[in-house]
């Protein structure tokens, strides 16, 4: 783009072509900051943490995929290695139901949980008890 200045407004045409440099870079880059909050974070990744159950302490180790707003991956306790099932992630919120088999039957546990930098606080629906449930990540 050529720009024609007579000599006496010559500093003055330097300054506008400037400040249109300066504006177009923070231009720039306000848009890229604002393309990376609107694009999902991933939280995949492996979290663990424990909780206290009536027959002692429960070692969770969480195995996480997400793939835009789904949710899969496993749960490993003392149950075994668990597939995650109807996970969903939303903003920060999660949810996913694990099965497990416990004497021949199926019983069903339903996680919620919220993330918080590298940790995600869950209250797990276990049939009639709630379990609080904070897994950190690796």
């Amino acid at each position: 783009m050529k720009v024609y200045c007579r000599t006496g407004l010559l500093f003055f045409c330097l300054l506008v072509l400037s400040w249109r440099r300066v504006f177009a870079v923070k231009l720039l880059l306000a848009g890229l900051m604002f393309s990376s909050t609107i694009l999902a974070a991933d939280y995949s990744g492996t979290y663990t943490g424990d909780y206290q159950g009536s027959s002692g302490k429960v070692e969770n180790t969480l195995v996480l995929k997400m793939k835009g707003s789904t949710l899969t991956g496993t749960l490993k306790n003392q149950y075994g290695v668990l597939p995650i099932q109807k996970g969903a992630v939303d903003g920060q919120d999660f949810f996913f139901v694990v099965v497990v088999k416990d004497e021949g039957e199926d019983f069903r546990m339903v996680y919620r949980g919220h993330i918080f930098q590298d940790e995600i606080q869950f209250r797990v629906e276990a049939g009639e008890r709630q379990i609080d449930l904070v897994v950190k990540k690796q």
